[in-house]
């Protein structure tokens, strides 16, 4: 997982493109802090292309970053 490539996308609908999604190798969520009409695109996406989607466990950042660092290491 090569995270220096990431992309981080706002929940606002009209930034949303399935290319985003289905060029990623991962998807992290932040379920506390998205719409829900943006998830199910996000999600649908993901499935479609089958694209393993991820949910952070912490709202601050950098306890989400230490979750993908944690991740990356298992790899």
């Amino acid at each position: 997982m090569n995270i220096s490539n990431s992309k981080l996308i706002h929940n606002y609908e009209k930034n949303y493109s399935d290319d985003l999604v289905k060029n990623a190798d991962i998807i992290w969520i932040q379920s506390n802090a998205i719409k829900h009409s943006f998830y199910s695109k996000v999600v649908n996406t993901a499935r479609k292309w089958d694209i393993p989607c991820r949910y952070f466990q912490y709202a601050g950042v950098q306890k989400c970053v230490q979750q993908i660092m944690e991740l990356r290491l298992r790899e």
